[in-house]
């Protein structure tokens, strides 16, 4: 693939994915508000659209999509252009946020809809409607992106390390919005779980996912720092 061709394609989705992040969120947001309108006990800090871990994810990809943009027209029309190394880190960071994100999707999400809603009303859920860009088309933009349009650069490992950090300050955030101050909705079904395994199971298996995500994504960032 020519230069120009993955510039212009990195470019490309960049651009969709603001956008798809505008209307993903947008549509979310509105309903948020009018559920709110309409309940008048509901507040923007109950409300699933402002604490899912999913949107910040995609606020963060949006925006940091909006910033890529000059930095591939740049590439675009400069030949000896090279993306900078602090780009390329993030856009790692993110990208494993995003698979932690599918893999939530897949692994708790659609099964636990379907166990309680049905196959079709879960699958409308987790993968339709407003949840189609957030939990399909943007990820899948991303992660395509990264892996076959962006040119590969070493990376140090310390990528691993922020990506962990931040799941972990997210995980302390729920447990203090759904357990503590109990505002949240428990979206992730922990105390569902809870009836079945306890939480003392529970939080070994939250620390080992955290622990996983660390040397999972250290793994690959060697990997891709060998195709460099």
């Amino acid at each position: 693939m020519s230069r120009k061709l993955r510039a212009l394609l990195l470019l490309l989705v960049s651009i969709a994915v603001v956008i798809l992040g505008i209307i993903g969120l947008g549509r979310d947001i509105f309903h948020a508000i009018e559920e709110i309108f309409y309940d008048h006990q509901a507040t923007l800090f109950t409300n699933n659209a402002f604490s899912r871990l999913t949107n910040k994810i995609i606020v963060f990809a949006s925006i940091f999509s909006l910033f890529l943009i000059p930095v591939y027209l740049r590439k675009l029309f400069e030949k000896d252009y090279k993306i900078p190394h602090v780009v390329y880190s993030i856009k790692f960071v993110l990208t494993v946020l995003l698979i932690v994100l599918v893999i939530l999707v897949i692994c708790i999400f659609f099964p636990m809809y379907c166990v309680l809603e049905g196959f079709k009303k879960g699958f409308n859920e987790v993968f339709l409607g407003d949840c189609l860009y957030s939990h399909v088309i943007i990820p899948c933009l991303m992660i395509t992106s990264f892996f076959v349009l962006d040119e590969k650069q070493k990376l140090t490992g310390k990528e691993a390390l922020v990506a962990t950090v931040i799941l972990l300050v997210f995980t302390l955030e729920y447990v203090l919005f759904v357990f503590i101050i109990k505002t949240w909705f428990d979206f992730y079904f922990i105390k569902e779980a809870a009836k079945i395994v306890t939480y003392f199971a529970i939080a070994p298996l939250v620390l080992l996912v955290l622990v996983g995500v660390y040397f999972g994504s250290k793994f690959l960032a060697k990997i891709l720092s060998k195709k460099k």
